[in-house]
């Protein structure tokens, strides 16, 4: 501006941003589709703390599929996991982290009380995560509906008594 106020010139600077915002839209694309793998997976995928109350710390939203629950209440709320499994198997959940700590994967099969109230049979393979030091940071894991396997294991184990039975 002159004395007067009066606009002279201005000055601009061009930036080619092309390869920030090509990198952009590759990150969003590629969370867009992780997220579509999360929810269409048949596993639930989840961490947790591996100390304390072992609270979960993040779980798919195809935990409410899965599951019958929102993921939410898995991670705001360190009991309801807990308070879900049969109680026949929570004997097995005493030995899980131990077994976790002394061979870094452990997997286990028990029976959870799905969102409609009845129990469905689940496996579940947890990892033990550790820092450059070997100190377990966390544990990341995932759990299957194997109801219906065990329902044909059952089936399968009920006709092999019956055809001992007969013969």
């Amino acid at each position: 501006r002159n004395e007067a106020g009066e606009l002279l010139r201005f000055v601009g600077l061009v930036e080619d941003i092309t390869e920030r915002k090509r990198a952009e839209l590759d990150l969003q694309s590629t969370k867009e589709h992780l997220q579509y793998l999360l929810t269409a997976s048949p596993a639930v995928i989840f961490s947790s703390q591996i100390e304390g109350d072992y609270s979960a710390t993040f779980m798919s939203e195809n935990a409410s599929t899965i599951l019958g629950y929102d993921a939410e209440n898995f991670i705001h709320n360190a009991q309801f996991w807990w308070e879900r499994v049969h109680p026949e198997d929570r004997a097995v959940m005493n030995e899980v982290i131990p077994q976790l700590f002394a061979q870094g994967l452990y997997t286990y099969e028990y029976r959870f009380q799905h969102g409609d109230g009845t129990y469905h049979w689940l496996t579940t393979q947890l990892r033990l995560i550790r820092d450059e030091t070997g100190t377990p940071i966390e544990c990341v894991g995932y759990l299957i509906d194997i109801t219906e396997r065990k329902q044909a294991e059952d089936a399968l184990r009920y006709s092999e008594q019956l055809y001992r039975t007969m013969a």
